[in-house]
């Protein structure tokens, strides 16, 4: 029983730079336009497309940064 509970608490320190890393996503208004166009991809990879609200998002600021939009 002790064991279990140890590997439980054990369990979530392995994952941690996971759980770091997801924790970096930046707003899609303070993307660059390189962010914005790896974004784009990605999401048109998972998503099949960018008719999504996110891809919405992110072919807006790409007109922004393209205007010379901050």
């Amino acid at each position: 029983m002790a064991d279990e509970i140890k590997a439980a608490q054990e369990a979530p320190k392995a994952e941690d730079g996971a759980v770091k890393e997801a924790a970096k996503k930046i707003k899609v208004s303070h993307m660059s336009l390189a962010e914005v166009e790896k974004a784009m991809e990605t999401t048109r990879k998972q998503m099949g497309g960018l008719t999504s609200r996110y891809g919405r998002s992110l072919l807006g600021r790409l007109e922004v940064l393209k205007s010379g939009g901050k």
